[in-house]
């Protein structure tokens, strides 16, 4: 298992990792308000949706998302609650 620290404006990241399970924990944007925003995180190489939570006032984090042998592509999905 790992814990992967993820910047508030992340836009691309490879790493490599022999782990077969991984969390993300998020710095929350300036900007970003759960109330009105939908996050959404999922592996698509398996079809895993993870859970996202608030941890505290500053980040968020996910359960630990579960990943095939290889090459994962893990996509993050911000989106407007209101349209």
């Amino acid at each position: 298992m790992l814990t992967l620290e993820i910047p508030c404006q992340l836009n691309k990241n490879n790493f490599t990792s022999p782990a077969k399970q991984i969390r993300l924990r998020m710095r929350k944007c300036p900007d970003y308000d759960s109330t009105k925003t939908d996050l959404k995180i999922y592996n698509s190489t398996n079809a895993y949706q993870a859970s996202v939570f608030d941890e505290s006032y500053t980040h968020v984090s996910t359960d630990y998302i579960y990943l095939r042998d290889g090459d994962n592509v893990i996509n993050i999905e911000n989106s407007s609650k209101d349209g």
